[in-house]
C-alpha cells in the first residue's frame, strides 16, 4: 500500500497485513509543492508514476497491478496475469463496452473523463514502459488537475495515449472487470448460488466509486441515478388501471402481499 500523507498522523502500521510505501520513498520532484496546489483527488493520483518507478527501480518487481482503494476484489484476475503472459506490457480496462447513449453516464461524458478508468492499472517492468511511466510523471507535475474544459482529468485522461506508445498493449474487454455506477447500464449484475456475475461472467472486482458512508441508499455520489431512496418514494405511487385487467389474474407479475394496498406500486 502506497500512503499518500504524513507519517505522523498517528497510522499504526502494524496492524496492517501488508507493507506500506511512504511519500519519502518516492523519487518524486517538486514533490511538495504538487501537495499544495493540488488537492487530495489530483494529488493522490499525481504520484502514481513515481510508484511505478520506485517498484520498478527499487523493489525490483516486474509485474505491477494498481487497484485503487475503493476497489473491492471478488475473484482472481487471471485475465490480467494472462495477457502479461502473453507479452502485454500494459493491460487497460475501458469505462464501457458499448455505445453509452440516453444514459447519465454516456460515452460523451466518457470523451472528457478518459477513456479508460485508472482505478486499475497492471504494467510490466520494461524499456518502453518505463519511458512512458517518466514522461507520464512529467507531465503530473503540473497537469494532473480536474479541468475538463481543457482536456485534462487528473492522472487518467493522459494514459488514452498509451496505446499510441505502446506496441504491446491489452484492452481487457471482460465484464467482470471494473464495474461501477458509469457501466451498470450496460452490465446485469446478479448473484448465482455462492459467485456473483456480470453479463454470465465472474465478477472480479467492483469499483466504489464516489461511494458516500453516510448516505448508503446511494450508489455513488457522482451519479444520480443509482439511488435506492428514489426507487423507494417511486413504489409508494399507486397504479392508475386494473392490475389484474378485465380476468382478474395476473401470474405474471402478481400483487404485492400487503393487503392493506388498494392498488399495487406503479413502478416495480
Amino acid at each position: 500500500m502506497v500512503l499518500c500523507d504524513e507519517v505522523d498522523q498517528g497510522y499504526d502500521e502494524s496492524i496492517l497485513p501488508f507493507s506500506v510505501i511512504h511519500l519519502r520513498d518516492l523519487a518524486t520532484p517538486d514533490l511538495e509543492e504538487m501537495s499544495k496546489k493540488y488537492n487530495i483527488t489530483e494529488f493522490n493520483t499525481s504520484i502514481k508514476p513515481s510508484v511505478f518507478q520506485c517498484l520498478f527501480e527499487h523493489l525490483e518487481q516486474e509485474r505491477v497491478v494498481y487497484l485503487d482503494p475503493d476497489i473491492a476484489l471478488f475473484g482472481e484476475i487471471s485475465e490480467v496475469l494472462d495477457a502479461f503472459d502473453r507479452g502485454a506490457e500494459c493491460v487497460l480496462t475501458p469505462h464501457i463496452l458499448q455505445p453509452a447513449e440516453s444514459v447519465e453516464m454516456s460515452d460523451q461524458k466518457i470523451l472528457l473523463y478518459g477513456v479508460y478508468n485508472l482505478g486499475f492499472l497492471g504494467i510490466q517492468n520494461t524499456e518502453d514502459v518505463i519511458k512512458i511511466v517518466n514522461w507520464w510523471g512529467r507531465r503530473l507535475k503540473d497537469d494532473c488537475r480536474v479541468d475538463l474544459r481543457n482536456g485534462i482529468f487528473t492522472d487518467q485522461k493522459w494514459v488514452d495515449l498509451f496505446p499510441a506508445f505502446l506496441n504491446h498493449i491489452e484492452v481487457l474487454r471482460h465484464p467482470g472487470y471494473n464495474v461501477a455506477y458509469w457501466n451498470l447500464p450496460q452490465r446485469c449484475v446478479k448473484k448465482t448460488g455462492d459467485r456473483w456475475q456480470v453479463n454470465g461472467e465472474d465478477l472480479k472486482f467492483f469499483h466504489f466509486s464516489g461511494y458516500d458512508f453516510d448516505n448508503p441508499t446511494r450508489l455513488s455520489r457522482h451519479s444520480s441515478d443509482l439511488d435506492r431512496s428514489k426507487i423507494d418514494v417511486l413504489a409508494e405511487y399507486e397504479y392508475t388501471f386494473g392490475w389484474d385487467g378485465a380476468s382478474g389474474t395476473n401470474l405474471h407479475t402478481p400483487r404485492p402481499l400487503d393487503e392493506s394496498l388498494t392498488s399495487a406500486p406503479k413502478y416495480l
